[in-house]
């Protein structure tokens, strides 16, 4: 499918853009996968993760319900949730990195502590689970080359009528889950909205070439896409920030107690605890920082996209999907009526 005429992939079968599409998307995941034994590489986890996310919308989208993909699904999905740990410790790395700007000597105490914690969980995290990522991503692969060589979709549809019906259904099931967490607020809901949208621009971005006035629409998703990330990856910080703020005032303690009798045993006297840092001040400051980060990334989702845009970019979204489809049907009554006038 390297064929980028207008209309081209539009009226190809699923089974041929599928199967082209699934076998690029593996091709780049497995080489991020491959870039995991690199240490130094941060961005080798990030493009596996992407890779892996886009050809699990795309199967999860195309493949028949009850098929023997679902399988397949269930590993690729494992995969992302296998990597969870490791990706959310590089995304606070990054955040703690901008975090010492600015701010209080406690503060500072705070972030360091932290990110020495987070820098070992990052590093045991990744000798832990890349090896077993690797592992299983041969094994979905070779599971889904397998799935690809035989064919799995109704014929009678077109790559181009099929996205439009999916494009249309998804639009409706992500307007329902906006006025669910537009009335009441719940993760489990926001996460949802979250995934949805990212699949809808998933299954968007393979038609910019071949259907007009696309692009734009799909930079709107990605924006909404970041801010929902943004939000989800404030609420991870402040998770991460609450678990440590118990431990760093233990770990004060401990010091704290262990210099007192090395002083004493050594004839040094007391040693004032004000003189020993306490990075689990810092951290709640660092707590209450996030928290302020949150709020004002809930109030823009909130006012900016619940009780505005988001709504008008879905329905913008489902009248792509329903000019695809009588794109599609315009073109084939053209080709039965040139077929008749042949005739």
């Amino acid at each position: 499918m390297n064929d980028d005429s207008p209309g081209k992939i539009l009226d190809s079968s699923v089974d041929d853009v599928v199967r082209a599409t699934t076998d690029r998307l593996a091709k780049r995941a497995n080489e991020a996968c491959l870039r995991l034994s690199d240490s130094s590489d941060r961005e080798a986890l990030h493009d596996f993760r992407v890779n892996v996310r886009r050809l699990e919308t795309v199967l999860r989208a195309f493949n028949p319900k009850g098929s023997t993909t679902e399988r397949l699904n269930e590993s690729l999905k494992n995969l992302i949730r296998r990597s969870n740990k490791a990706r959310d410790a590089e995304v606070m790395l990054d955040w703690l990195s901008v975090q010492n700007v600015d701010s209080s000597v406690r503060t500072e105490v705070g972030v360091d502590w932290l990110v020495a914690r987070m820098r070992r969980r990052r590093e045991k995290v990744s000798a832990k689970v890349y090896a077993r990522i690797m592992r299983d991503w041969q094994i979905a692969e070779k599971r889904m080359k397998k799935l690809n060589k035989k064919p799995r979709y109704d014929t009678s549809h077109s790559f181009g009528e099929e996205s439009g019906e999916l494009i249309v259904r998804y639009c409706e099931r992500l307007s329902d889950h906006v006025r669910s967490l537009d009335q009441q607020w719940s993760d489990k809901t926001f996460h949802k909205v979250r995934l949805e949208i990212k699949r809808l621009r998933y299954l968007l971005e393979p038609l910019e070439k071949h259907t007009t006035d696309i692009g734009d629409t799909i930079i709107e998703l990605k924006k909404v896409q970041d801010a929902f990330g943004a939000l989800r990856d404030s609420l991870t910080a402040i998770e991460i920030i609450t678990e440590h703020v118990e431990r760093a005032a233990g770990a004060h303690a401990r010091r704290t107690i262990n210099m007192i009798l090395e002083q004493e045993g050594a004839g040094d006297g007391y040693v004032p605890e004000e003189d020993i840092p306490d990075p689990a001040i810092g951290l709640k400051e660092l707590l209450s920082h996030a928290a302020r980060r949150h709020k004002g990334l809930m109030d823009t989702i909130r006012n900016q996209y619940l009780n505005g845009s988001l709504g008008a970019l879905i329905s913008t979204v489902r009248g792509i999907g329903g000019d695809l489809q009588n794109q599609i049907a315009r073109r084939r009554a053209d080709q039965d009526g040139s077929v008749l006038h042949v005739a």
